[in-house]
């Protein structure tokens, strides 16, 4: 709504607040990261994305049930394995939605 507005610098504080509350909102990191593509801070938007793979690291260790080194890895995953993976995502992400509407 801010940035909609052209107040960027309130969006800015505004999505800080929500990743406060939850660190690991995925809808909070990826419209901020839209908000700076959108300004044309590339850089500023490439930041944000490690600092959100950074957060979610551990969600995926809980997803997945194990250790794993890179997102590439997670891609070579076959069968049940790989099955296994995605239902837990698509729960995690219908959950994640929910909650977001829920707070709107």
């Amino acid at each position: 709504m801010e940035e909609g507005d052209g107040n960027s610098a309130a969006a800015r504080l505004l999505f800080k607040c929500a990743l406060r509350v939850d660190s690991q909102n995925i809808f909070a990191w990826r419209s901020w990261e839209k908000l700076e593509l959108n300004l044309g801070n590339n850089a500023r938007a490439e930041e944000i994305r490690m600092q959100y793979l950074q957060q979610v690291s551990c969600i995926w260790a809980l997803f997945i049930g194990e250790s794993v080194h890179c997102f590439e890895e997670i891609i070579t995953w076959k069968g049940k394995r790989k099955l296994q993976l995605i239902a837990r995502l698509k729960n995690y992400m219908h959950i994640q939605t929910r909650k977001n509407e829920n707070y709107n």
